[in-house]
């Protein structure tokens, strides 16, 4: 290559390499406007957005009728205040939120405590009785849970024909025959008489039968798991209807404020006037 090929080589070496520094230089201002232009527009910006989106949620929330800020306020507590422009949305929002929260963790723990004492009276105190032993209401799981009854007894001593009641009066059976024949003074055996078969009718309708018979003998431990899950299963019911009572409350005492509110509202605008007259004879 000669020297003067070598110079426009050397040449346009020089000239590609400074476009491409003038570039860069370029695009790193363009950068760096960029940025400033950023950082100088962007608290500004972040503000008119900010108002912009308040803007849009009172546009919005002026779509409820100011009449019915009350029914929006008994739909959901708060809402009617917000619509109205009162602060005091966030105290009802916060109730509402808190009380549901709450509500759902007291249902899961009564419905927890319900499958837990239902599941050791199935496999302890109700097995080998009956294959296999129907489910019922509450109040019978109860009655498993009362700590002077160790057991049922049997429904009837007959292996057929009239009901025999219970003889052992501490079981449950034998109990409320006691109680029966108290009732209704039953002195003798004497099947034939009608204080007999006022109290056999008693016990039939309140003693517990042979598909729900039970026995805690030999399962003491059994049985106090038992019992503390059912004073679980109480206290958490008893949790959820407060916070059911709660809720309501929260939502009529908003419902109540908002129409107090929107009516103050209105007399000071002179939308609403208050007239009367007294008759004069």
């Amino acid at each position: 290559m000669s020297r003067f090929a070598r110079a426009c080589h050397a040449l346009l070496i020089l000239c590609l390499g400074g476009r491409a520094l003038c570039a860069q230089r370029v695009e790193a201002g363009r950068s760096g406007a960029a940025v400033r232009l950023e950082l100088e527009q962007g608290p500004s910006f972040r503000a008119d957005s900010s108002r912009a989106s308040a803007m849009h949620s009172r546009v919005r929330m002026n779509r409820i009728p100011a009449w019915a800020a009350p029914l929006a306020s008994l739909a959901i507590p708060g809402l009617g205040q917000l619509r109205l422009g009162q602060d005091r949305f966030v105290g009802y929002l916060a109730t509402e939120g808190f009380f549901l929260l709450k509500y759902a963790t007291d249902s899961r723990q009564a419905a927890q405590s319900d499958r837990q004492y239902r599941q050791i009276a199935r496999d302890v105190a109700r097995r080998g009785f009956v294959p296999n032993p129907p489910d019922t209401i509450f109040q019978y799981y109860e009655k498993l849970s009362k700590p002077q009854f160790l057991e049922s007894g049997v429904f009837t001593m007959a292996l057929s024909g009239p009901t025999v009641p219970e003889s052992d009066s501490t079981t449950y059976n034998g109990s409320v025959w006691l109680e029966q024949r108290k009732l209704y003074g039953v002195r003798s055996d004497d099947r034939n008489s009608s204080a007999y078969q006022l109290a056999l009718a008693g016990y039939e309708r309140i003693a517990v039968r042979q598909a729900y018979r039970w026995s805690w003998r030999n399962a003491q431990l059994e049985k106090d798991i038992f019992s503390r899950a059912i004073d679980l299963h109480d206290d958490a019911a008893r949790r959820v209807s407060s916070d059911v009572a709660v809720l309501i409350a929260n939502h009529l005492l908003s419902a109540v404020d908002a129409f107090a509110v929107f009516r103050l509202q209105q007399l000071r605008s002179g939308g609403i006037a208050i007239t009367g007259s007294v008759p004069i004879r």
